[in-house]
């Protein structure tokens, strides 16, 4: 663009500085959408000036990359009833999505994506909607198997792939948070889907540093603990209603894999990834990991499966599973990435009342004689908590 007086003066016209922005957001997205909406959140447009953006929602057909990423960041404050005309739209199309349309921006990735952007700021009531949504998907994973990345090698993956699978987790995630009534081939399908995307997760860290496996990976724990919070928080009377032995399934089976992935992942990361700072590509991760590990329970927590930790000449009197655990994330308390510490926290902090009762347990120790310390460190950073 040629700096003159009057391009000068256009650009400090903040409508019209909006307006050149969405229009180069339509035609290029990426960066360009990341700029518009920084402007729209940090300006507070009305609603009107968001609308006279554009003429209908058909100027955003065909769904190319700058009008997915366009209509991504505008999500949040397009009016109810342009968004409630979107969801009615992507949903219908994303109904006949086959085999060959599922990875494309004009297919299941694109129309996904702009599904979730919208039902994440939506309060209507979608649930019929969704819940059609997820039928669709589990038909996918009976036509198109290789599809789904489910313990899989994710360096031989390809960006639409991983693209198409972060978008259906997302989903998943989404549908939580809404009233739907699920059947119980629906809830088995979301839970052993959750469950093998974590694997994936687990099986790849060698890879954490790509942004699109960062981002795959950060969404697989978000799942997760969508799914473990969602449990917790059931009352009796939604139990009730509950296909049979879903809540058993879910504490025996579902949410005892989840900690036994995520326990030995972070103890994994942290262990590579000592330096490791708030703004590094791990920090994504580890807050999705740590949200996710708030709600392992103490039984899960002391039947751990992680590889015995001692240090030489530690004089203990507790369990060797109670002193590895100590020993493995006591220090953690200390790590430089903020996520890990408050992960660490809540997993000790429900162990804490247990110790005092080994007390009047006579002392043991590790190999050579050598000053204690991992024993206490708990201790004392808690109690400076």
């Amino acid at each position: 663009m040629k700096i003159s007086h009057e391009n000068f003066y256009l650009l400090n016209n903040i409508s019209h500085l909006l307006q050149i922005l969405f229009n180069r957001s339509k035609e290029s997205g990426r960066l360009w959408a990341l700029t518009m909406a920084k402007l729209i959140n940090a300006q507070n447009f009305a609603p009107c000036e968001i609308k006279a953006l554009f003429d209908s929602s058909e100027s955003f057909f065909p769904l190319t990359e700058g009008n997915l990423h366009t209509l991504q960041n505008l999500s949040t404050v397009l009016s109810d009833e342009d968004k409630e005309e979107l969801v009615i739209r992507f949903t219908a199309k994303l109904m006949t999505c086959n085999g060959t349309d599922l990875f494309g921006t004009e297919g299941a990735f694109g129309y996904l994506g702009i599904l979730n952007s919208c039902l994440n700021t939506q309060d209507t009531d979608y649930g019929e909607l969704m819940a059609g949504i997820l039928k669709v998907i589990v038909s996918w994973r009976s036509d198109y198997e290789d599809s789904f990345l489910f313990s899989c090698n994710l360096q031989e993956t390809n960006p639409q792939l991983l693209g198409l699978n972060i978008e259906m987790i997302r989903f998943i995630s989404l549908l939580l948070k809404k009233p739907v009534s699920l059947l119980e081939s629906e809830w088995d399908f979301v839970m052993c889907s959750m469950l093998a995307w974590l694997e994936t997760t687990c099986e790849n860290p060698e890879v954490f540093p790509a942004a699109q496996v960062q981002v795959f990976a950060s969404v697989s724990c978000d799942l997760s603990a969508s799914l473990s919070a969602y449990f917790q928080a059931t009352t009796p009377e939604i139990v009730e209603k509950f296909p049979k032995n879903l809540m058993s399934e879910w504490q025996e089976f579902f949410s005892e894999g989840i900690h036994s992935l995520l326990l030995p992942l972070l103890a994994k990361i942290t262990r590579k990834e000592q330096d490791v700072m708030e703004t590094s590509f791990q920090n994504s991760i580890l807050k999705s990991l740590g949200k996710a590990l708030t709600y392992i329970s103490k039984d899960q927590l002391l039947n751990h499966r992680l590889p015995a930790k001692f240090v030489a000449g530690q004089k203990t009197n507790l369990p060797d599973n109670l002193q590895t655990l100590l020993n493995t994330f006591s220090p953690l308390l200390l790590f430089r990435a903020r996520p890990v510490q408050i992960a660490v926290y809540h997993m000790l902090n429900k162990l804490m009342s247990d110790l005092p009762k080994f007390d009047n347990v006579d002392l043991r120790s590790y190999g050579d004689e050598e000053e204690e310390l991992l024993l206490y460190v708990s201790f004392y950073i808690y109690d400076d908590l």
